[in-house]
């Protein structure tokens, strides 16, 4: 998988400061490994339910708990894979209205969707780290055969939420240093939305990469 902020971007202007170069390459490359452990993550849980259907055949009964493990699977993988999807612009928005307005007021909404973005995911991860946390000291465990404690699942979840804060602070700042530089097609770049021949582009170089 192909790195975003490691290479050159013609977008961003000249004598971008090397803090904000560096936090962009930092939170791109921890979300990719992110991502790539939550590919391993599925992996396993597909053997493990693979493995469960044929042990259900072979016995008749049911020796494992894949459906208790493929929800924690769910979860994590989810809030691990956001911090990526909102680097690669693959997130859902509607962009009716961004469409239909100059560049600098688009400029504007990009940073205030990526500002709200943020903050709502602030508010879960910090939800979900009271869970984990209470979780914890209450030593409360699933209510099934395998007795999970729940705080571990509930942990993972919460880490990944605050590595999408982490990110989503980052590339807020950062379109908000090209907004004030009235950089507009800078911000559209780092927080706008991605368009569908962009898309395509990107898939095309990933395959290459692959092959």
């Amino acid at each position: 998988m192909s790195a975003t902020f490691n290479e050159p971007d013609p977008g961003q202007p000249a004598g971008q400061p090397r803090i904000e170069k560096a936090a962009l390459a930092l939170v791109n490359c921890a979300s990719v490994w992110a991502v790539r452990l939550c590919g391993v993550l599925l992996m396993l849980c597909t053997v493990a339910i693979c493995a469960e259907v044929l042990v259900r055949g072979a016995l008749g009964k049911s020796v494992f708990t894949t459906d208790e493990l493929s929800g924690y699977t769910l979860a994590i993988t989810t809030s691990w894979g956001l911090s990526l999807a909102l680097i690669r612009l693959a997130h859902v928005r509607i962009d009716l209205l961004r469409s239909a307005v100059p560049a600098p007021i688009a400029a504007i909404l990009d940073v205030l969707s990526s500002l709200v973005v943020s903050g709502f995911g602030a508010f879960l991860a910090w939800y979900a780290t009271e869970m984990a946390i209470t979780a914890y000291k209450r030593g409360i465990v699933s209510n099934s055969p395998l007795e999970t404690p729940m705080a571990i699942p509930q942990g993972l979840w919460a880490a990944g939420l605050w590595l999408f804060v982490i990110c989503g602070a980052v590339i807020t700042l950062a379109a908000l240093r090209r907004l004030l530089s009235g950089d507009w097609a800078a911000v559209a770049k780092i927080a706008g939305v991605q368009r569908p021949d962009d898309e395509a582009r990107a898939q095309v170089r990933e395959l290459e990469g692959v092959s």
